[in-house]
């Protein structure tokens, strides 16, 4: 939404209760305090709309040009708005649209007389507007946590307490948001009051840092228990990757792999628990999954459309000389990004350390994810962003990769 439809000095007068064409519903503004959105009382917005009113008094007094006036007001009056201060974008879209004037067409059988046909201005809010590169640090600031750092921990269970037993149009907007970002693909709406409660408990199980040592401990007893399970005694390594793959999610929620939505589909997910397990001890053919295909086609197996998308989006192949290829690239190191996630793993512990803390693995994997994203501009082989759980497993971990231990103090 660019300043022409709706300028720095009109966000103030509404934000603030003051403008009397708006003062119908208006929007509320909010700001995170602690990792939790508060709303930011109607009453701290009045000193703001002076600041702007004395700039508009202050560029009048200089006696600018119309074009020069205005184009230097956009500018300094986006700098007088507070920092870190934002809108839900629900909200503020109903508002919006609620407030549009109504026009008259210029053109119509009536024209000379005032006629026309009446229409609303639209109501369409561009997302990703053009900002004049002065001005992006401007806006970002009071956000840098967003970008910078990891998500503090807030409890799934606590910002929904006495809201499981509503509808999703019920919640406030910031549970809404916590809804969809934490509980994703979890169709809300068809949940039962206990089943909302039981992901919420799961999702702050699987994300409190007081819990981090015994999901640590949950997590290597479940593949141990599944390497070991009689179901796979016997199993061909082809026949234990279908097993897996045709299995429900259940076993994964067990294991505690994640699914936010910025990762890769689930069937691929489970390609690479499948991958983790094949390492472990499961099976002592340690071939590609790409042969595992090429066997399961000479063998007349029909195997899921979505494990060929799976070893695709892996880098994997069917064709023996490229499998060859992997094969000896593997020998040779894990990939750059693992490299460098373990530099940044043992500068993070050993800072921790120095700070008299006890870091975690899965403490410090969401800095070094923020890391490698924003310094390194590091991606998987499928050009997908790295998430923390997955630097857990494969560059955190003591035998995947090469192994990695944390650094003893100085």
């Amino acid at each position: 939404m660019g300043c022409l439809t709706f300028p720095p000095d009109e966000v103030a007068l509404v934000a603030a209760h003051q403008d009397g064409f708006y003062r119908s519903k208006p929007f509320d503004t909010f700001q995170i305090v602690d990792g939790v959105a508060r709303r930011v009382a109607p009453a701290q917005w009045p000193q703001f709309v002076i600041e702007l009113d004395a700039l508009s008094e202050k560029l009048k007094a200089e006696q600018c040009s119309h074009l020069e006036g205005y184009a230097r007001w956009k500018d300094e009056a986006i700098a007088k708005l507070p920092a870190g201060v934002f809108v839900w974008l629900e909200e503020f879209q109903s508002w919006f649209s609620r407030t549009r004037s109504l026009l008259t067409d210029d053109v119509g059988p009536d024209e000379e007389d005032g006629g026309g046909e009446l229409r609303y201005e639209s109501d369409e809010l561009h997302l990703s507007p053009l900002v004049p590169l002065d001005l992006r640090d401007c806006i970002r600031e009071g956000f840098e946590a967003l970008f910078d750092g990891p998500r503090p921990f807030e409890s799934l269970i606590g910002a929904l307490e006495s809201s499981f037993d509503k509808p999703l149009n019920q919640l406030s907007a910031w549970q809404r948001y916590r809804v969809r970002s934490d509980l994703f693909p979890s169709p809300w709406d068809e949940l039962d009051e206990e089943q909302r409660r039981s992901l919420a408990a799961r999702w702050d199980y699987m994300h409190d840092p007081t819990s981090a040592a015994e999901r640590d401990l949950e997590y290597s007893a479940a593949f141990n228990e599944f390497d070991k399970a009689a179901e796979l005694a016997g199993h061909s390594a082809l026949e234990a990757a279908q097993l897996l793959l045709t299995r429900d999610g259940e076993l994964l929620n067990r294991l505690g792999v994640p699914c936010p939505d910025t990762d890769v589909p689930p069937l691929a997910r489970r390609l690479l628990t499948l991958e983790e397990m094949r390492t472990t001890g499961v099976e002592r053919t340690f071939h590609h999954l790409s042969e595992w295909l090429r066997r399961a086609r000479e063998q007349g197996i029909e195997c899921p459309p979505s494990l060929h998308w799976a070893v695709e989006h892996r880098g994997g192949s069917s064709c023996p000389h490229v499998l060859e290829e992997q094969e000896s690239v593997s020998v040779e190191g894990p990939e750059p990004w693992i490299v460098r996630a373990r530099e940044h793993a043992d500068n993070i512990w050993l800072r921790e350390l120095a700070n008299n803390k006890r870091p975690e693995k899965r403490g410090i994997a969401s800095e070094i994810a923020a890391r490698l994203w924003r310094d390194d501009k590091m991606v998987t082989k499928g050009n997908k962003r790295i998430g923390p759980d997955y630097i857990v497993r494969f560059a955190l971990s003591p035998s995947a990769n090469g192994g990695w231990q944390p650094p003893p103090p100085d």
